[in-house]
């Protein structure tokens, strides 16, 4: 059987297609001469030639096709159905292709749903965001920032006069700091500071193993969901995730060192939103393991050593 792609409920759904495609494009009636003609036509006319024995059976079916034309046939069928003799006949729905291109890309629109970052200092950074991602946040073009000179401008310090604080804590001597987001990049997380907080190479490295490519992961997966598993589910599946930048890490250091938190709150959790409009919601534990969906990232984690996250 091919394959033909239709249009339902914003997702793009498929039907089977069976002998006679060739048929469908066509779906008025043909306006051959005398098949339809007006009763008054017929009256006035030459006689008529006796009718035809009728004719049984598939080639009925094939006949009745040819004159009226398939999705008249469909519909004497009530859809899809099977004559005595085993002849299917399937109604397939007309595709628009402007609408099949809106609705291919249905996905593709599904990509950051809410962001709210919290207070910012650009010199300390950030204090917390909060977002909610869609399935579509990897399509191409969909890309945050790198940071600024002037953004965060602690970590130029730091760097500049270095830390024997921060090296007491990594166990290396001249530590570097970067200027980590808390939301990443290519989930769309700006290069500003209400999204940057001061980071040693190491914990940015464990903070993208631990909780960055987690949520790509998820993500991908909430793609995959909306496009091959439950394509025709009314919502789309996504991930809200949370992060707050606690406390100091060095209270008594310099104002640089004194940028540095002493830990940031990460949580992570399935969410869905319908549709056709609506608030997005949270998955049950139950519902995350009926779909299969693997564990996010939830715990604390220091922005110095890389540590903790369970």
């Amino acid at each position: 059987m091919h394959r033909r792609s239709v249009v339902a409920d914003d997702v793009l759904e498929t039907t089977g297609e069976g002998p006679g495609s060739e048929m469908r494009a066509n779906n008025r009636m043909p306006e051959r001469a005398g098949q339809l003609e007006p009763a008054r036509a017929r009256r006035s006319g030459p006689p008529r030639a006796a009718p035809s024995p009728p004719v049984r059976g598939p080639d009925a079916i094939l006949m009745l096709q040819r004159a009226v034309g398939n999705r008249a046939v469909a519909d004497l069928l009530t859809g899809g159905a099977t004559t005595q003799q085993g002849t299917w006949v399937q109604r397939v729905p007309t595709l628009r292709p402007e609408h099949a291109r809106v609705r291919a890309h249905a996905v593709e629109q599904q990509r950051i749903w809410s962001v709210l970052f919290g207070t910012a200092d650009p010199y300390r950074g950030a204090s917390s965001v909060l977002v909610e991602l869609g399935p579509g946040i990897d399509t191409p073009g969909v890309y945050g920032s790198t940071p600024g000179p002037r953004e965060n401008r602690a970590v130029n310090d730091l760097n500049a006069a270095g830390s024997a604080a921060a090296d007491a804590l990594t166990g290396r001597a001249g530590t570097r700091f970067i200027k980590g987001h808390l939301l990443n990049s290519n989930l769309g997380g700006p290069g500003v500071s209400a999204n940057l907080t001061p980071m040693t190479l190491q914990a940015n490295a464990q903070y993208h193993v631990h909780v960055e490519r987690p949520l790509k992961i998820a993500l991908t997966q909430a793609r995959r969901h909306a496009e091959f598993y439950e394509r025709h589910a009314d919502h789309w599946l996504g991930v809200e995730f949370t992060a707050n930048v606690r406390g100091q890490k060095f209270p008594h250091g310099s104002a640089a060192e004194r940028a540095v938190a002493d830990h940031i709150d990460v949580f992570a959790n399935w969410i869905t939103k319908p549709k056709h409009g609506g608030e997005t919601d949270f998955l049950s534990p139950a519902e995350r393991d009926q779909l299969g969906l693997p564990d996010l990232p939830n715990g604390r984690f220091d922005p110095v050593t890389g540590g903790q996250l369970s």
